[in-house]
């Protein structure tokens, strides 16, 4: 994939369109150029059953913060862990950038692109922002898998397509430059929290479920105010 270099003058342009090259989309405005030229995402033609998108197939108005705030409007696919925005008839991956925050408006919902390490494996993508602070910050990963179909069991049975089915979400916990797994277990919880014993009171008391996300972000909002 090609570099993408997102340059912004101005917070007051209308954006227009042009083809700069077979795999490349430059994005130009009115009195500056606004480029994310992106690979284009080619379909090899395999017929796969459902949607590889975590918010619906539907192209949705983003912000980008510091950035010109006429963006294209963009989606996000979950089994490919790309942005994407179409342009006529094509469809054009977002080149990722360390750190860019993209906020969908209508979803009141937030991906940041982020480079993080799990159990010494290193990963570079997006990652849906539930709590974003200084002290700790919660992240949430969301996943679509490819599932093979099965085959027919005889010449009169249909075979199935592959389909898309999402992989259940993890949560991370973002503590300094660190990134770790959330356990659903409330003692090895509270050691990522620096074993503050008024977490774990908090956890039993306010009966926090940790396999829910709504109470993890409660639980999370509650450790940064100590």
């Amino acid at each position: 994939m090609k570099k993408i270099t997102l340059l912004t003058l101005s917070l007051f342009s209308i954006l227009t369109f042009a083809q700069t090259g077979s795999d490349n989309m430059a994005v130009s405005a009115q009195g500056e150029m606004f480029f994310m030229m992106g690979k284009k995402n080619i379909s090899n033609g395999e017929v796969i059953d459902g949607v590889p998108y975590a918010n619906g197939a539907e192209f949705v108005k983003v912000q980008i913060p510091n950035y010109n705030k006429s963006t294209p409007e963009l989606r996000y696919n979950a089994n490919k862990d790309e942005m994407e925005f179409k342009n006529g008839n094509d469809i054009y991956y977002v080149n990722k950038q360390p750190q860019i925050r993209i906020d969908f408006l209508s979803l009141k919902k937030s991906y940041e692109c982020l480079n993080y390490s799990i159990n010494d494996k290193d990963y570079f993508g997006y990652l849906v922002i539930l709590v974003d602070n200084a002290k700790y910050s919660l992240y949430k990963k969301e996943f679509i898998e490819i599932i093979k179909g099965e085959k027919g069991s005889n010449p009169f049975v249909t075979d199935q397509n592959d389909f898309y089915s999402p992989v259940k979400n993890q949560y991370l916990l973002k503590k300094g430059n660190q990134f770790f797994r959330i356990s659903k277990n409330t003692k090895e919880l509270v050691k990522l929290f620096d074993n503050n014993p008024s977490h774990e009171s908090y956890i039993k008391s306010n009966k926090i479920d940790l396999s829910k996300e709504n109470d993890l972000i409660k639980f999370v909002k509650f450790a940064n105010e100590q």
